[in-house]
């Protein structure tokens, strides 16, 4: 039995209620986003998913900081 294995990767524009982030200041009430991941499927009818997924996020030199934020995301999710 194989395990299904995939990537993802996406790009967008993520919206703040705050323009500071863990202390960095963004200047700016959004910024815009890239992503990229992997994972695999699981289980007896593959109902459990694992995912890595590494995430950077900066405001693209538009406000007066730029100081961008990455993030290493790891989910363990379940589908019914």
């Amino acid at each position: 039995t194989s395990l299904p294995l995939f990537v993802e990767a996406g790009v967008g524009l993520h919206g703040y209620s705050e323009t500071k982030i863990d202390g960095r200041d963004f200047d700016i009430p959004f910024a815009f986003g890239s992503h990229i991941g992997a994972g695999l499927r699981f289980g007896p009818g593959g109902e459990f998913e694992a995912i890595y997924r590494y995430q950077h996020q900066s405001n693209a030199g538009l406000g007066d900081d730029n100081p961008g934020v990455n993030f290493h995301l790891f989910t363990l999710g379940y589908h019914f």
